[in-house]
């Protein structure tokens, strides 16, 4: 008889045994329902799929694309070579400032000093993880010390935490357990001295293994991993890859517990922070803290998915950058606050610089990266990750924001709310589209997605009419005549007669040498290829003060040589608006396409019924 085995649900299990039974001699005609045998059947099905369910449990969980399980995922990752990214603590650059009064005995403010944020009523703690020293800053005109101070020191989020272990020889393999939640192990601190009591070798420094090619038997290293449930623990070496440790060892790690999810974009301006500087021996100090650059970089700990997305190609590289998608790999499993990234080499670039490689980064949580964190990730590739002979160059993404102006047509009948809350969907559903589709370098804008996003957000949308502008942002120079690129990188929609314009900016104040005085102006295009500063009067009467540039429409770039504003009227970035020719939006290289929701502007939603 052919056997089947196909089957997967209980009653089919079942129903195949009583089938094969039924071919045996002995339970010829046998009522296998009515008989006690039939208990026998139910046990008999249940282990079977009860064993099949387990099987397939155990080998999903063998495989990363089909594991579900995080510790899963994680050993499988570890056969690759890679470790998880851990929490990371936000970094927040500080001045500390002193009168002589309240100058410390050290002169020191000492290691592990806790700097607390006071936000609101809600206490965020920062660490300093070095001795820093005051120094004299500021005196009086006959020499003498007014004021001391520690200069930029950067602050990390998170409360520092001490555990201590004493190796045993007789276990070989012993492993120690850091067992905290939101651990940043780059902030980890390892220390071990010859015994609890002897304290010889405690000022050895100890660092991660990360590149077995540079580890000897005598390398003061140790090995670090995330275990089954989910926290990170170290080992150390066999006196081949790395020193073996003598019975008796003392381990003492040092490291921060942070709360990624309220640590970023403290101390920005107009916020409300204070910051109060107090350590375990002297209780509050009396000192005084002055931000200088806010928070920034916190990041929660890597997830599932991440991992499997990450695992492999880190694998591929071998932690190497020498193509361009390696460097892809690197930064985003070693920067997690970094959401997108676009890598060409110099020979690509405009103009070619042979040997260096251009990146662009976005992070997570905002538009560009700050000075400082651009130079940190420069730093790491090049001391850590680049080949010889290839330097990084960090350079700012270009953003084109995107200006929408809807009108809605709703149906009547099925209108089932007030138009407000209506209206309230229809931004949710655009907001929802800009964090899921823009916002990343090779992401095209396409109007019928957004359109068909609209569309389902309340059944009593009839039609949909959308125009749509689009916005480059500069910064002026208003002491020097100086050129500027202004590539929209789009066809743009004009007409000769210039009946509605093709271009034009905010106002800014510009002299106009006919009349000696400064005038509130406007950039727009003449229709002819010309970029011109043009004068309102009162009388809606425009007149053209002077001609700055060129634009070309076919390819959407502006070139201003001549433009040089005195002031501008609201902000420091000057906007230039285009009408786009096409309701499709492309981006190249390093640009992105971006909705910008603190703009009031930059979703304009009008309704009406029928």
């Amino acid at each position: 008889m052919k056997k089947e085995i196909s089957s997967v649900d209980f009653s089919s299990i079942k129903q195949n045994l009583i089938n094969f039974l039924k071919t045996q001699t002995k339970f010829s005609g046998y009522n296998f329902e009515g008989s006690s045998l039939n208990i026998l059947m139910d046990i008999l099905a249940y282990n079977t799929y009860y064993q099949m369910f387990y099987n397939n449990m155990v080998f999903s969980e063998m495989f990363l694309d089909s594991a579900t399980k995080r510790s899963s995922v994680v050993s499988i990752a570890k056969m690759l070579g890679y470790r998880p990214r851990s929490a990371k603590s936000a970094t927040c650059v500080v001045e500390t400032t002193c009168l002589p009064a309240n100058l410390p005995i050290t002169g020191l403010v000492p290691k592990y000093t806790k700097y607390k944020a006071s936000i609101e009523g809600k206490e965020v703690t920062f660490t300093l993880l070095d001795n820093i020293s005051l120094i004299p800053s500021e005196f009086t005109t006959t020499g003498s010390i007014v004021r001391y101070s520690t200069g930029p020191v950067e602050i990390k989020q998170g409360e520092n935490q001490e555990l201590s272990f004493i190796y045993d020889s007789a276990n070989p393999f012993q492993k120690f357990v850091l067992n905290f939640d939101n651990i940043d192990v780059s902030t980890l601190e390892v220390k071990i001295q010859q015994s609890e009591y002897d304290t010889t070798g405690s000022d050895d420094i100890w660092e991660e293994a990360t590149d077995i090619t540079q580890i000897t038997g005598e390398s003061n290293s140790f090995f670090l991993e995330e275990n089954t449930d989910g926290y990170y623990q170290l080992y150390f070496g066999d006196g081949v890859l790395g020193k073996l440790l003598t019975d008796g060892n003392k381990i003492t790690v040092n490291f921060l517990i942070t709360d990624p999810t309220v640590s970023n974009g403290i101390g920005e301006v107009n916020s409300t922070t204070t910051f109060t500087v107090t350590n375990n021996i002297d209780g509050n100090l009396n000192l005084a803290c002055k931000v200088l650059i806010p928070s920034y970089g916190g990041e929660v700990k890597e997830t599932k998915n991440s991992i499997k997305l990450n695992a492999t190609k880190s694998f591929t590289s071998q932690e190497r950058a020498v193509t361009l998608n390696d460097y892809k790999n690197i930064i985003t499993k070693d920067f997690p606050n970094i959401k997108s990234v676009a890598v060409w080499g110099g020979e690509e670039n405009n103009p070619p610089r042979y040997g260096y490689v251009y990146i662009s980064l976005k992070p997570v949580n905002d538009t560009f990266l700050s000075i400082e964190e651009k130079q940190t990730i420069e730093n790491y590739l090049i001391g850590n990750r680049c080949v010889a002979g290839i330097t990084p160059k960090i350079i700012d993404p270009e953003v084109l924001y995107l200006l929408l102006d809807f009108n809605i047509i709703l149906e009547s009948k099925y209108i089932k709310t007030s138009i407000t809350n209506i209206q309230d969907r229809i931004r949710r559903s655009v907001l929802s589209f800009n964090e899921n589709t823009l916002g990343i370098f090779d992401s095209d804008f396409y109007s019928n997605e957004l359109i068909n996003e609209v569309d389902s957000s309340d059944k009593s949308i009839t039609s949909i009419d959308l125009k749509l502008k689009i916005e480059k942002r500069l910064q002026p120079d208003f002491s020097n005549v100086i050129e500027y690129i202004i590539d929209f990188k789009n066809e743009l929609n004009h007409t000769e007669d210039c009946t509605v314009n093709c271009i034009i900016s905010t106002a800014f104040y510009y002299y106009d040498s006919t009349t000696s005085s400064y005038l509130l102006c406007q950039l727009e295009d003449d229709g002819l290829r010309n970029i011109i500063v043009v004068y309102t009067n009162e009388k809606s009467e425009k007149r053209t003060v002077a001609t700055v540039g060129t634009v070309d429409y076919t390819t959407g770039y502006i070139k201003l040589t001549s433009f040089k504003p005195y002031s501008l009227v609201d902000d420091n970035l000057l906007s230039v608006y285009a009408l786009p020719k096409y309701m499709d939006i492309y981006c190249t290289k390093n640009d992105f396409i971006l909705i910008d929701n603190s703009d009031a502007n930059s979703i304009l939603i009008t309704t009406s019924t029928r």
